[in-house]
């Protein structure tokens, strides 16, 4: 019998859910994601921080499923839309002042080019 993965990466959280062949959810978990605001309209994230929420949700959720890994027949995967800034060799890079490079996210709610 087939399962399949679905991942679903939002602002705030990421989300796995296991399904069998009929679209029945077997198991789910989810992760927070970390959201750095600050005024003037500024919203950033770390592709790092979403990359570990995704990876931690998605063994939850196959583990509470009793799925084996290998069964998994599909993946589907979507994310909301945001610009993920990265330097030579897919090194983070600061996208604000805060000169921290795990902030290296501007997301789609950020305004801060508002006047341009």
């Amino acid at each position: 019998m087939s399962h399949f993965l679905g991942i679903d990466v939002g602002t705030g959280s990421a989300r796995a859910g296991v399904f069998d062949h009929t679209g029945t959810l077997l198991a789910s978990a989810k992760r927070d994601i970390e959201v750095w605001r600050e005024a003037g309209d500024i919203v950033e994230q770390s592709s790092n921080d979403i990359w570990r929420a995704v990876c931690a949700a998605t063994r939850e959720a196959v583990a509470q499923s009793g799925v084996a890994p290998e069964a998994i027949a599909g993946i589907g995967f979507d994310a909301t839309c945001s610009l993920v800034v990265l330097g030579e060799g897919g090194v983070p890079l600061p996208v604000s002042k805060s000169a921290n490079p795990e902030r290296n996210i501007i997301v789609w709610m950020d305004h801060r080019a508002v006047e341009q």
